[in-house]
């Protein structure tokens, strides 16, 4: 069992070393201009309705989510391809597949209803 942690541990490690290590260097291109300027993230600017903003909010989350329900469909393959035939972890793997599916379809129908309620919104 602590040789099991161990692995564990020494690939968490190894993978934050990895992914972490463009995070932490510096933009070079950036510090070679004279004038250093904090862009706009959103690409909003202040004579916009606030209602681009809040789409541009919303449409993150929904994308974000969409990526979460991804992962839940990677891990639920991985768990019923792992399972060695008990029925347990199969179910929970089918359990997994079918609560992704359903999330899809609730990130999907989300933003059809926002994308459809913000236009009617900025139309008006």
């Amino acid at each position: 069992m602590l040789k099991k942690i161990t692995t564990y541990s020494l690939l968490l490690l190894t993978g934050l070393f990895i992914f972490s290590g463009p995070l932490l260097t510096p933009n070079v291109n950036a510090l070679d201009t004279e004038e250093l300027k904090l862009e706009n993230p959103l690409n909003i600017s202040a004579e916009q309705p606030i209602a681009d903003l809040v789409a541009k909010i919303i449409k993150a989350i929904l994308g974000i989510l969409g990526v979460v329900a991804l992962g839940i469909f990677m891990f639920g393959g991985i768990i019923w391809m792992t399972a060695g035939g008990r029925s347990e972890k199969i179910d929970r793997g089918k359990d997994l597949f079918v609560w992704a599916a359903i999330g899809i379809v609730v990130v999907f129908a989300s933003y059809s209803l926002t994308s459809y309620v913000l236009t009617a919104l900025t139309q008006v």
